[in-house]
C-alpha cells in the first residue's frame, strides 16, 4: 500500500488533520531508526575541496521509501551526498539527513529536465557489483544507467623554495550501463565491440553512430544511440 505523506509529518510536525492510518503509518516513521536523525559523518568532509553531492543546492525530490517493510511516498526538500550516500533533508533551517538504504527511487527536476534514480541492489543479480543509485537516462528494451563515484584524492602543490602543499579534493567519475534482456554491462565506447551487446542490432547501431557523428564523451549522443536501438 501507497501513501503519500509529505516532509512535514515525516519531521514530525503533527497536524491535528491526521488521522486513522495516515497517523498510525507516522508512528510507524518516527520510531523508525533507519530514517531521518539529526547528525552524520558528512560534516567532517566539509574541509574538502570540490562536491560531493549530486547537486550543490537543494531540490524538491520526490522518493519512495521503504518503511517497515512497506514502499510510501515522500516529497523532500533535499540533497544526495554521493560520497557517504546519504541525504540531506532541509526542513524548518535545519538539515537532517537520511539514510539512503531505505530510499528504492528518487526523481528531481532541473530546468525543464527530470532526473530519475534507482537503488543500485535492484542490479546486483543482473551482475551489477556497485552500490548508491543508478540514474535512469533512457529506457525500454534496453536501458541506460549511469552512476557518478566520488573518491577523494590528495592534490599537490609545488612550493618553490618551501615545501609542497598537499591538500584533498573530491574527484568524479561517471561511468555508463546497459541493462538489457535480464543482464547488465559496462558501456564504455562506441566501439564494435561494445556495440555488440545490442546483438543483431548492432550493425545499424554502427552506422547510426557514423551518420550521425555521435562522440561517447558527449552523454545525450550516447542517449541518442540507445534510444535509436529501441525504437527498431
Amino acid at each position: 500500500m501507497k501513501i503519500f505523506i509529505p516532509l512535514a509529518l515525516i519531521c514530525l510536525c503533527l497536524c491535528s488533520e491526521l488521522e486513522g492510518q495516515a497517523l498510525a503509518d507516522l508512528e510507524r516513521i518516527s520510531s523508525s531508526t533507519t530514517l531521518l536523525y539529526g547528525t552524520n559523518d558528512s560534516k567532517a568532509i566539509t574541509k574538502i575541496t570540490g562536491s560531493p553531492y549530486l547537486i550543490d543546492g537543494f531540490a524538491s525530490t520526490d522518493m519512495v521509501i521503504e518503511v517497515i517493510g512497506k514502499e510510501q511516498n515522500a516529497n523532500f526538500n533535499a540533497r544526495f551526498n554521493i560520497y557517504s550516500n546519504t541525504f540531506e533533508v532541509k526542513y524548518n533551517e535545519e538539515i537532517k539527513y537520511l539514510d539512503a538504504a531505505a530510499v528504492k527511487t528518487f526523481e528531481y527536476t532541473e530546468g525543464d529536465k527530470k532526473f530519475k534514480f534507482i537503488q543500485a541492489v535492484k542490479f546486483q543479480e543482473a551482475g551489477f557489483e556497485g552500490k548508491g543509485f543508478v540514474e535512469l537516462l533512457s529506457e525500454g528494451k534496453a536501458q541506460l544507467l549511469a552512476q557518478e563515484d566520488i573518491s577523494i584524492k590528495n592534490v599537490t602543490k609545488r612550493g618553490f623554495g618551501v615545501p609542497d602543499e598537499i591538500s584533498e579534493k573530491f574527484y568524479r567519475e561517471k561511468s555508463y550501463f546497459i541493462f538489457i534482456s535480464d543482464q547488465f554491462y559496462d558501456f564504455k565506447s562506441f566501439s564494435n565491440s561494445s556495440l555488440e551487446i545490442f546483438g543483431d542490432k548492432a550493425d545499424q547501431i554502427k552506422d547510426f553512430v557514423k551518420s550521425e557523428k555521435l562522440k561517447f564523451k558527449n552523454e545525450e549522443d550516447i542517449q541518442k544511440a540507445v534510444n535509436h536501438f529501441n525504437s527498431l
